[in-house]
């Protein structure tokens, strides 16, 4: 069942959206901003401030089977997606929205790792040069 959740509060939501068609063009592009399975965050810049192409966007990814929930953030121009990821394979998620006519591009700037396996790594590379640091002092004091 698909929750038919609109745009946050503090946005007007667009009173008719069956005239969107006509304004908003089937290929559309957005940006893959987070992807872990079941959940995933697009976002466009075209989208901000714009309630009625971003509730069009987001009544064309609830159309897609497997997909259960669809909120819509007009201030950021971002669509949040929830799917059943038994019913949509996590890693054919891109091929999905190209069959549908949706463009979903690796956001500029992202990694593959998420936030906190960048984290781990930017932690544990402190470490090391930390301890390499160490060893070295040690070894200069011990020679002198």
């Amino acid at each position: 069942m698909i929750n038919d959740t609109t745009a946050r509060k503090g946005s007007a939501a667009p009173a008719d959206t069956g005239t969107c068609n006509a304004v908003f063009p089937a290929e559309f592009a957005l940006d893959l901003v987070h992807h872990l399975p079941g959940r995933l965050r697009l976002r466009s810049a075209a989208l901000k401030r714009n309630a009625h192409a971003i509730e069009y966007q987001r009544r064309q990814l609830a159309k897609i089977t497997g997909v259960t929930s669809v909120e819509a953030n007009p201030s950021t121009g971002s669509l949040l997606l929830k799917y059943d990821p038994t019913v949509v394979p996590p890693a054919n998620v891109v091929e999905l929205f190209a069959s549908r006519g949706i463009t979903a591009h690796k956001a500029t700037g992202t990694s593959e790792l998420g936030w906190s396996e960048e984290l781990m790594t930017a932690l544990k590379r402190s470490m090391l040069e930390v301890i390499a640091e160490r060893l070295m002092l040690a070894i200069i004091g011990v020679a002198a």
